[in-house]
């Protein structure tokens, strides 16, 4: 059974696995009183931004191909603006924002498309923003600092920064875009050394409300600074990220390992001489079990079997690392397929980029809880009764994975004043509990939307009465319905608020930007 046996996992589980040049702005002044959406003012600003920014607009009549092709899930693609801009600069970004502020049409911001619902990058009868030609990649000569479009993607960041030995902290999958990636947060294969993305951002170069181009750092605007950590969209539109890079070797140690549960041991203690059919309390106590140790569990529906698996990489090259092995041993069962091996840090990203391809039909659910096995293995129960209740769709790929935040990882968290997360370092180690879910049919989006809720739902109640539930949310992870900033700190979330009236007292990126998590 070859590699390709497991593409569905992989797809669904891998995603979790592991000097500023800037000026201090003035207070945002009021652009225009807000008069609500409709046709008749978008179809306004489209005309408007196409007399003033020319042939980088795009009416819905001729959209590029890329717009659609761009999106992740076939949800966005679903969502058809009434016209796109293709911005070349950041002054592009600073005259559409003005334009679309003055006349009051909603819009969204598309940097890689990987939003998991529809309207997340892109905005029904509205404007959309794409971004990817704002993907400039530059090194400082001291190449302690890396310039980065924000409609880059990171293997392209990857690919550029490979011959200088050094790296920055991006994404795992090389198609992700940089923009939400590090709005949101942004967890990396080199978190634990370093922190998340967010955590990692010298300088943000951002177009506010009223159309100001500026410069952001920790020492410029601390206030901004904290709240680009972690808020989102809420701000600005953020043009390039000035990012710190951190040496690496050339090559890391890591890999997958793919296993299922084999009955073949029951079989032989049992001395049964039929073939074994798993009954589902045999797959409820085996993958409880599992999950306590590994990072993802899968049903492979057309073979009707569960699978467990591991994904790992130790960025110091330490080959058959005894914590890795150990992971292995303790699972008790035969490993089907492995990929470990030597690879560049960029090779890791592309072995991620083949299991996840655009164009699929997914929905995300997600919580974070206290380290608690016991917790977990119900968790896994829950997961199991959910997926029996749903094993009969078309094309359900589906896994529940779990990806350690550790004390260590945290720490980095308060760097130059701490994100806006609000997450402490005696909270962990925590753990990010995700549910993903795949399928092939339209009519059957409600259905799994639902299911995938309710695995996270059940697993939050079950969470409170252990006295192990963390509020905390990460955003890059929820679905559409979940209240992503309601988990931060009380404190953290009216810090977020005073600076978004600041800088944009009109509520341009929260009234008119409706298909993201809004403060």
């Amino acid at each position: 059974m070859g590699l390709s046996f497991f593409k569905g996992v992989v797809l669904f589980s891998i995603l979790v696995l592991g000097g500023a040049r800037g000026h201090r702005f003035d207070t945002q002044n009021p652009i225009v009183k807000f008069r609500g959406n409709d046709t008749s003012t978008c179809h306004d600003a489209c005309t408007a931004l196409s007399s003033s920014l020319g042939s980088i607009v795009h009416h819905n009549t001729s959209l590029p191909s890329t717009l659609f092709s761009g999106c992740y899930t076939l949800m966005q693609r679903s969502t058809i603006p009434l016209c796109i801009v293709h911005p070349e600069s950041s002054q592009d970004v600073s005259e559409a924002i003005k334009i679309i502020s003055r006349h009051s049409c909603i819009f969204a911001i598309k940097s890689g498309g990987h939003a998991m619902f529809a309207g997340g990058s892109t905005a029904e009868g509205g404007i959309v923003l794409d971004l990817h030609l704002l993907n400039r990649l530059e090194l400082s000569e001291d190449r302690e600092t890396a310039y980065v479009g924000t409609g880059s993607r990171w293997g392209a960041v990857y690919e550029f920064l490979e011959p200088w030995n050094v790296t920055v902290v991006g994404g795992r999958v090389g198609d992700v875009g940089v923009g939400g990636f590090l709005l949101g947060g942004g967890i990396s294969f080199i978190s634990r050394r370093y922190g998340w993305g967010c955590d990692n951002v010298r300088n943000y170069e951002i177009v506010l409300a009223n159309g100001t181009i500026a410069n952001v750092s920790y020492t410029s605007n601390p206030d901004l600074y904290f709240a680009l950590r972690g808020g989102g969209k809420n701000f600005g539109i953020v043009t390039r990220f000035d990012l710190e890079t951190h040496p690496t070797l050339s090559q890391w140690w890591g890999g997958f390992n793919f296993m299922i549960l084999s009955p073949s041991s029951i079989q032989s203690s049992l001395y049964l001489t039929r073939t074994f059919a798993p009954t589902l309390t045999y797959i409820l106590e085996t993958i409880s079990n599992f999950l306590a140790k590994i990072a993802f569990v899968s049903l492979l529906q057309h073979a009707n079997i569960y699978a467990v698996g591991t994904h790992t990489i130790h960025t110091s090259a330490v080959q058959n690392a005894p914590s890795f092995t150990k992971l292995v041993q303790d699972l008790q069962t035969k490993v089907l397929h492995s990929t470990l091996r030597m690879e560049s840090p960029y090779g890791f990203t592309k072995e991620v980029d083949a299991h996840n391809p655009v164009g699929v039909r997914m929905t995300y659910n997600t919580a974070t809880f206290k380290v608690n096995e016991t917790f977990i293995r119900d968790v896994a129960r829950i997961y199991v009764e959910e997926i029996e209740q749903v094993r009969h769709v078309k094309g359900l790929v589906s896994a529940i994975t779990t990806q350690t935040l550790a004390r260590d990882e945290i720490a980095q968290f308060g760097r130059n004043g701490g994100n806006a997360f609000g997450i402490k370092v005696e909270d962990g180690p925590l753990t990010i509990l995700l549910a993903s879910f795949g399928w092939a049919d339209e009519n059957d989006n409600e259905h799994i939307v639902r299911t995938a809720q309710n695995v996270i739902d059940r697993a939050v109640i079950l969470g409170k009465e252990m006295g192990v539930h963390h509020p905390f949310i990460y955003q890059n992870y929820a679905a559409k319905s979940q209240d992503v900033f309601g988990g931060y700190s009380v404190g953290n979330q009216e810090r977020l608020r005073r600076v978004q009236k600041e800088v944009d007292p009109e509520g341009v990126f929260s009234r008119l930007q409706p298909g993201y998590f809004t403060l």
